[in-house]
């Protein structure tokens, strides 16, 4: 001061730093934040699926893959995908699309892909600090039921798995996901016996086929709205006649249900010589999707004339 004395003061911080550490030892410091680094983290879930196609019998998985950077300064990441299945499944083909977050895509995707082992989808994407994004992989499978292993599932490597690398990630303990498989499948047999009404050893007009239609659920998910069609008697058959055991209206795992239905002959069935014909079946699975089968003959006709279009039409 003008009499010579020194005079003092140590900071404060107008704008205090909320974030930060406050040193006990200095709690009146300047504390300014530094901006961290990329901090990525890549992790899989399941989206939707498995949902069953009953027109070509594939199945469809939507996985979501979703990049975080809990880091401050931007950063870039790679994915390499790669498919777990199960015993009889087989990858058909794949796609992945963006997630429309307003990031935006910087990187090279390759879409569509058939190689499930070891793909890399996602080259040198981009990635804001503070920011999260996603991608759906949409997968089609095909099942071979003949080739399943039961005892497998998600746990032990089968379903429909499908996991991801990224050599920067920050957990990797959340990059698998998988579907287990439920199978879907219907089986519809049409058996036919002529029967003699007036028992004159002709064939008359008014004669009848006595036909029976055995639906077996051979898939392990029950199914609804059965209906078994067969255009020569008119359409739905009623029923079952059997096999509802427990009257749940369902065509539980391994049920058998039997319908019968009668045909009177007529003079183009005489003159033909015999009477062929399809029946068929569908059902829904809990997912809503259709499962449909087309007939075949459990006691084929010996002495019958195949046409070459219906080969497994049922001859009487």
């Amino acid at each position: 001061d003008p009499d010579g004395s020194t005079v003092t003061d140590t900071s404060t911080d107008p704008t205090p730093c909320s974030s930060c550490t406050v040193d006990p030892s200095c709690t009146d410091c300047t504390l300014t934040k530094l901006p961290s680094n990329s901090s990525i983290d890549i992790s899989k879930a399941i989206e939707s699926g498995p949902t069953y196609n009953s027109v070509d019998k594939t199945y469809q998985v939507v996985y979501k893959i979703t990049a975080e950077n809990t880091g401050e300064h931007s950063g870039s990441y790679d994915i390499t995908d790669t498919f777990i299945l199960g015993t009889g499944i087989s990858l058909n083909s794949a796609t992945v699309a963006y997630g429309n977050e307003s990031d935006g895509t910087d990187g090279t995707i390759s879409s569509p892909f058939t190689n499930g082992d070891g793909t890399q989808i996602i080259t040198g994407e981009s990635l804001a600090g503070l920011r999260e994004e996603s991608w759906l992989v949409t997968a089609i499978f095909s099942v071979d039921s003949e080739l399943v292993d039961a005892t497998q599932n998600c746990s032990n490597g089968g379903g429909f798995g499908n996991s991801i690398s990224f050599s920067g990630d920050t957990n990797s303990s959340n990059n698998t996901a998988c579907a287990p498989l439920s199978l879907r499948g219907i089986n519809i047999t049409k058996d036919g016996i002529y029967e003699d009404t007036n028992t004159d050893n002709i064939t008359n007009i008014g004669d009848t086929v006595e036909y029976t239609f055995v639906v077996t659920n051979t898939g392990d998910v029950a199914l609804s709205n059965i209906v078994v069609s067969d255009p020569l008697l008119g359409g739905a058959i009623p029923g079952p006649a059997s096999g509802d055991s427990n009257g749940n209206n369902l065509l539980d795992v391994s049920e058998v249900w039997t319908y019968s239905a009668s045909y009177n002959i007529v003079q183009a069935d005489i003159d033909e010589g015999q009477v062929s014909n399809l029946a068929t079946v569908r059902g829904e699975d809990p997912d809503g999707s259709t499962v449909t089968d087309t007939s075949t003959d459990p006691t084929p006709c010996s002495s019958c004339t195949v046409d070459p279009s219906c080969t497994d039409c049922t001859l009487t």
